[in-house]
């Protein structure tokens, strides 16, 4: 993994209002629909400021929540949230417990942040050793299909007290290149950071090869928050769901 994700250190503390529309309720049910009865730990890799952590459904329904995230900032605000659950600043990719997990989440394109094979490949390995029997993985990532909606892109959105612009581009190999810059309100002035973030994505076929290659016994595939969306028609969210 890159160092990317290191650039969320700049980020964390307007990183909840930036998603406040990201669709929380829909990652919860996704979840809920693979828990099973047994199934009282959880592991959050990429879990940021905690927000799905700490939703008030995985309180009730897990006994032990676990997040890890490559930046310390944004682990920083996630413990200032809640003692429940616990946090480390840990690379998903070398990541190491002495414990093992019922469920490992990896959401809201985390994944995509893993740009190379081997590392892919390294992260499914990972997850596989630290799941419990019949525990699983869910994931998310960019279609191909999206990705080609950030070719030459140029976004931007005003807020009261933020601004930011961002552009990207893509090429063949599914990497995505966005550069962002902020602008964000500290009493009367308005204070500039800048952020360069790197993505790829691969197809399903191979995300499906590295993970049976590392001994996920089944997994699902569907798409767009819909577990009856099976088959590929130009969505934009591909979601596995890999059982050990």
């Amino acid at each position: 993994m890159g160092n990317e994700l290191t650039q969320y250190n700049n980020l964390a503390s307007i990183y909840d209002e930036l998603t406040d529309d990201h669709d929380l309720d829909g990652w919860i049910s996704i979840i809920e629909q693979f828990k099973q009865l047994q199934h009282q730990s959880i592991l959050d890799l990429g879990c940021g400021t905690g927000k799905l952590l700490m939703h008030d459904k995985l309180s009730n329904q897990f006994k032990r929540r676990v997040g890890i995230d490559l930046s310390e900032s944004m682990i920083n605000l996630a413990q200032t949230k809640s003692n429940q659950v616990e946090y480390h600043v840990m690379d998903m990719v070398e990541m190491k417990f002495n414990e093992t997990f019922d469920m490992l989440t990896c959401l809201c394109d985390s994944l995509n942040y893993v740009t190379e094979i081997d590392s892919v490949h390294q992260l499914f390995k990972q997850s596989f050793n630290h799941l419990s029997p019949d525990g699983v993985l869910i994931f998310d990532v960019h279609t191909l299909e999206k990705v080609k909606l950030f070719t030459d892109g140029v976004f931007y959105e005003d807020r009261e007290e933020i601004f930011y612009h961002w552009t990207s581009d893509v090429d063949d190999d599914g990497y995505i290149d966005h550069e962002l810059t902020f602008f964000v309100k500290k009493d009367e002035l308005f204070e500039r950071f800048d952020e360069f973030h790197t993505q790829r994505t691969f197809s399903k076929e191979m995300y499906l090869n590295l993970l049976e290659d590392v001994g996920f016994s089944r997994i699902e595939v569907f798409y767009d928050f819909n577990r009856e969306d099976v088959h590929f028609n130009n969505q934009h969210r591909m979601f596995f769901a890999a059982f050990k």
